[in-house]
Order: structure tokens, then sequence, then C-alpha cells
């Protein structure tokens, strides 16, 4: 079909099965006691607006999406449902673009089951979120918006969060015996996501600084730019560190000490594990004098050497997983 657009209806059921969509699909000011689509595809936007029950509904569900394919937005606003069998359905659909809930007063649940978002999210605004079915596939692709949540939300929410874990945890598993390693990469990074959101909630705070730590060195292992990018900025600092020890040493002039710069450039061996034995021309055998300046260099070294050593395995991990997924 080129078009579905229907408004000022009073019927009892309205079906569209096995049926193409092309340019325009709209429902509007309506009373329609079940809306039900099965195996069909909308190769346009699909709007429903303004649609209330007709009479008693004597049907299980309101609105039944089925096995659908979605190439453009959805939106459905504005809807009255307040028969105990008002249920709105999407099952095992497929959304290219953004599905806009918002503005519905529906008495029974909302069931989003084995849907997939390729392209966009569900955007649920001004509704009761409190009486919402998920199945696990759904979990990062809701955005939630001024919606009315149970009194007892925060325990919902910390459950949610220990729950999202361990889900993303098993559709990893599951990825990886199917050998997806792009979805491998997707759940690994929100699973440390919410292992992290767990362990600040638990006050597990070395675990959570551990991760952290983990997220920012490296993406959870997942992004070898960000590794490199956080070695670029510890070289920075070390030069910055090693300018400011300069500095203290010599006193600040405009006249510039070309033997305490080229010291400088030298003493970046000491701060990487790569270069076993260093050198005389370090930084050193200039502040080697003041205790204070000494022990502060040696210190910066070793926390540098371990850095490098544990940033350049990150990379390595990184990389490793990028070329391989």
């Amino acid at each position: 079909m080129n078009g579905l657009h229907a408004h000022n209806m009073q019927i009892e059921e309205l079906t569209v099965t096995s049926s193409t969509i092309r340019r325009r699909a709209e429902l509007r000011d309506s009373k329609i006691g079940t809306m039900s689509f099965h195996n069909s595809e909308f190769d346009c936007r699909l709007r429903i607006h303004k649609v209330n029950e007709c009479r008693k509904n004597n049907y299980k569900c309101s609105i039944y999406f089925n096995e659908m394919i979605f190439y453009q937005d959805v939106e459905i606003n504005n809807i009255k449902y307040n028969d105990e069998n008002s249920e709105f359905r999407i099952v095992n659909s497929i959304f290219e673009k953004n599905l806009y809930y918002h503005d519905n007063e529906i008495n029974d649940f909302i069931n989003f089951k084995y849907c997939k978002f390729n392209g966009g999210k569900a955007y649920l605004e001004y509704i009761d979120a409190g009486k919402i079915k998920l199945s696990s596939l759904n979990l990062e692709y809701l955005r939630f918006t001024n919606c009315k949540f149970p009194e007892k939300y925060k325990e919902i929410e910390d459950d949610s969060t220990s729950k999202a874990e361990e889900i993303y945890r098993d559709l990893k598993k599951i990825a990886f015996d199917q050998r997806d390693y792009s979805l491998v990469s997707k759940w690994h990074f929100l699973e440390k996501e919410m292992a992290t959101i767990n362990a600040r909630k638990d006050k597990n705070y070395l675990v959570y600084v551990f991760l952290i730590a983990y997220k920012y060195l490296s993406g959870f292992g997942e992004k070898p730019s960000q590794a490199i990018i956080s070695l670029c900025i510890y070289i920075a600092f070390v030069l910055v560190v090693l300018s400011s020890l300069g500095v203290a040493y010599t006193g600040f002039g405009f006249q510039v000490d070309w033997s305490v710069a080229r010291s400088i450039f030298f003493s970046l061996r000491d701060f990487v594990p790569f270069f076993v034995t260093p050198t005389k021309d370090t930084l050193l055998s200039f502040i080697d004098q003041n205790w204070l300046l000494l022990i502060l260099y040696n210190l910066l070294a070793g926390f540098g050497r371990l850095y490098c050593v544990v940033q350049a395995a990150l990379l390595t991990f990184a990389i490793r997983n990028k070329m391989k997924r």
C-alpha cells in the first residue's frame, strides 16, 4: 500500500497483516477496540495519536505489534485505554529509527519483548513507567523523561543495575559463542559500566577506583586510541614535572641553561621501563645535592615505570581485542 490513513472511526478491531506501507501511515481521532499489526513493514513514518477505547475492550491487547519492521520513526501519543485488558505489546519487532511513546494512559502493562533497535532508541515520556515489562535486550535502548515511577523505585533501580550486569555478562558469553565479536565488545563495555555503578553502590571503593582507571586508561580494554592518548598525556605530564624540577634547581630566569634542558630530555629514560640502565646525563646529576628534589624525582620515576608497564599492557590488550573483533 502507498499509504494507511484512518481517522474519525469507531470500530472494534483494526488489523494489518503481511503488508508493506510505503509513503504515509497515520491513525488518529478514533475509538478502536484493538489495533494489531502482524508481519508487516513500514517504509514510512507511523503515527498513532488521539485514540481511545471503543466501549468495553474485549481484547487482551489494545495495541499489538508482532514481527514488524519499522524503517522510519514511530510515534504513539495521546492514547487512552482504561480497561483492565489494555496492554500495549511489541514482540519480535525491529526498529531502524526511533520509537516515541508519550502522553499515553494505558491501564495494563506496556510490554517490550525481544525487540531490536538497530538505529535508534525508545523515548518514553509522560507515562506511568511502573507497568513496563522488558526483555534483557531492551535495557540500553530506553530513555525515560518525566515518567511516573513506583514509590520504591530506588530499590528497583538498585536491583536493576545488579541484574543488568549479569544480563550483559550472559549476553557477552552468547555473543562469544556465536563469534560475533563486535557484540562481545559492546556487551563487555556495558557489563563493566554496570559493575562500576554496583561497586560504588556497595561502597567497594577499591574496585570502583580500579574500574574507573580501567575505563579512562583504555575504555575497559576496548579502545586502543584511548590507551595511546593516556600514554601521551603521561609523557606530557612527565615533561612538565621535569621542567618544574629544572626550574626549582636553576631558579626562574630569562637565560636558559642548556645543559639542564638537555638533562631533562635524557631524564625521560628514568620514567619508562624500557631503559634498564639510566644515563648519567639526567637531571639527577644536577639535583643530587637537594635531597627533597631527589626524593620527589625518584618517587615519580618509580611510579612512572610502573604506570608505563600497566599502560603498555592495556594498550596491547586493547589492540588485540580490536584486531580480533
